[in-house]
């Protein structure tokens, strides 16, 4: 739970032994967690009290949820699956054997970025993982055969081997 005073500071007047109806504020993150003088929490009701009371607002800041679609990435250590408005935080961008890792989206982000620092937001995220396959160069030795071309692969990819000839073998 954090303390924090009350944006607007206003003045209200308790009658003794009278109803009084106490503010419900609104901060943008959190949930009011209610009226404290001190330690002493102080509600909306019939008041006995015979000294000025200052009031000051305690909120608790709100958790949100993050998820990853990581489309067959792996993450080496941990991102948050939950934060506030007050976490600040960097992701640890994944990684996937074949692929080169070409960054995250998420709401209001739709080119993939690389380098995703959180902080002050206060929305659930899914974080969506972005990738490109590299391409590897594939070289034949004919040992005599004809020459065939090099071929240029994408990883994961379908393909089929040229055949050479040579004269007097198969």
């Amino acid at each position: 739970s954090d303390a924090a005073t009350y944006e607007t500071k206003e003045d209200a007047t308790a009658k003794y032994d009278a109803n009084i109806t106490l503010p419900a504020p609104t901060k943008t993150g959190y949930s009011f967690a209610g009226w404290y003088e001190d330690t002493t929490p102080y509600t909306s009701g019939t008041w006995k009290t015979t000294k000025n009371v200052n009031l000051v607002a305690k909120w608790d800041a709100v958790s949100y949820d993050i998820g990853y679609t990581l489309n067959g990435g792996i993450v080496d250590g941990t991102n948050p699956t939950a934060y506030t408005i007050e976490s600040e935080f960097t992701l640890i961008n994944p990684t996937k054997t074949g692929y080169t890792f070409l960054g995250w989206t998420y709401e209001g982000v739709t080119e993939p970025t690389l380098n995703v620092t959180i902080s002050g937001k206060t929305e659930n995220i899914n974080f969506v993982a972005h990738w490109s396959a590299n391409n590897y160069k594939l070289s034949f030795v004919t040992n005599g055969g004809a020459i065939v071309d090099s071929m240029t692969i994408a990883y994961g990819a379908n393909f089929t081997l040229p055949i050479t000839s040579k004269t007097g073998y198969n």
